[in-house]
């Protein structure tokens, strides 16, 4: 029978959390574009609404704004993102995808994604349902003066989230109280969300990365009491 030794043990229990410490995304979306011309948000499985009864915004709606996906280059040097040049119209706005489970809350480490604004007053927060309630970042996020792409990253887990009252075709409303999300519940949707456009937002390379798995801790602590209790032996 083959016997891992202790070194071996250890090895492969740094092995183990070495790849889970740079955990790969549970969902990316680079909104590739290569017709040459602009189509609609539910071409990728996107969805927009605005203003306070959360008019719903397809390929079929004339007026009040344009969300569509571009085929310019975007973050990522390849054709595609989102842009949307309401000006201010029909406030507020949120564009969210529920193209799939996103994990339990508990989970989630990071929502990372870029963002080019015409206007700094463009303050984006990043939405999200826990079940069936919404939540909106307590921070947000702008582009101030830079007519580049700025990549940012929201840390789910250490930061402060504020209550949100959304249900398409219903009610939109702007973000409440301060709050903690649920300790657990599945995250049904993702997407962004302003109170304030003012200029043309355009947003790209959209990542859900979840927390680092604890096997390989545990592998770790195995490795350590196997190493322990063979001390003792000697």
């Amino acid at each position: 029978m083959k016997t891992h030794t202790i070194p071996a043990l250890l090895a492969t229990a740094m092995l183990g959390f070495s790849l889970t410490a740079n955990a790969s995304p549970i969902y990316s979306e680079t909104f590739d574009n290569n017709t040459g011309s602009g189509f609609a948000l539910e071409n990728v499985d996107w969805k927009a609404n605005h203003a306070a009864n959360a008019l719903v915004f397809d390929s079929s709606t004339t007026g009040g704004g344009r969300p569509a996906v571009s085929s310019d280059v975007g973050s990522d040097g390849t054709n595609g993102f989102v842009f949307h040049g309401s000006y201010g119209r029909d406030q507020p706005w949120i564009w969210w995808t529920d193209v799939q489970s996103f994990g339990d809350v508990g989970d989630l480490e990071s929502v990372g994604f870029a963002l080019r604004n015409d206007n700094h007053q463009e303050n984006i927060r990043v939405a999200l349902s826990v079940g069936t309630d919404w939540y909106v970042s307590d921070s947000v996020f702008n582009t101030p003066g830079n007519p580049n792409w700025v990549t940012h990253s929201l840390d789910v887990a250490n930061s402060s989230f504020r209550t949100l009252s959304f249900t398409s075709g219903s009610t939109l409303g702007n973000p409440g109280a301060v709050t903690a999300l649920p300790g657990s519940g599945t995250v049904t949707a993702i997407g962004f969300y302003t109170e304030n456009l003012l200029s043309t937002v355009r947003f790209d390379t959209v990542t859900v990365i979840p927390e680092p798995g604890t096997l390989a801790l545990v592998g770790l602590a195995l490795a350590a009491c196997v190493l322990g209790r063979r001390r003792l032996r000697k």
